[in-house]
């Protein structure tokens, strides 16, 4: 919201890759009319997953002002990082990037990696560096944050985590 009211980001997109539906953001997001127009989000996730709310077309239950503003999707137990790539780049990144942000915000949850027994996506360290770099490639020159959502393989976070900056971080590929 700082962003926003400050006037330094006049349009902020937020990502979402936790392997867990953002219920909370959802709500706020749809359900303040202040932000139509200028505050987006999508959640890539694993569905049926704890909060349970992220179902495919659940969008018009949070989007309580009709702003449009909302994209979920929501991926079977045993998706592996082929897939849920394709989905990144194919539904979540461009209804993001058709908002042209100013700013991207990104809620990296690392519990979808396969030996995260937390839940059922198959995701590898190296999907998460595609990832990164995918996003790089489709916001090449706009400021992206990331923070820590989720990830409870212990050997795993720190290699997933440094991947994924390691292409985020990455010259654009065009």
């Amino acid at each position: 919201a700082y962003a926003l009211d400050s006037g330094r980001a006049p349009r902020v997109a937020l990502l979402d890759i936790d392997v867990h539906f953002g219920n909370g953001v959802a709500a706020i997001v749809g359900g303040d009319d202040s932000f139509r127009g200028r505050l987006r989000y999508a959640s890539i996730h694993q569905h049926p997953a704890f909060p349970f709310s992220g179902g495919r077309n659940r969008e018009k239950f949070f989007d309580k002002v009709g702003a449009d503003a909302l994209r979920f999707v929501p991926l079977s137990p045993g998706v592996d990082g082929p897939i849920w790539l394709s989905h990144l780049r194919q539904d979540t990144l461009p209804f993001l990037a058709d908002l042209d942000p100013h700013l991207l915000l990104v809620s990296a949850g690392f519990d979808a990696l396969a030996s995260d027994h937390l839940a059922e996506l198959e995701l590898l360290p190296a999907d998460y560096r595609a990832a990164g770099a995918t996003i790089r490639d489709v916001f090449p020159r706009l400021p992206v944050a990331a923070g820590l959502e989720g990830g409870y393989d212990c050997d795993a976070l720190p290699v997933a985590i440094a991947a994924f900056l390691d292409g985020l971080l990455q010259p654009p590929a065009r």
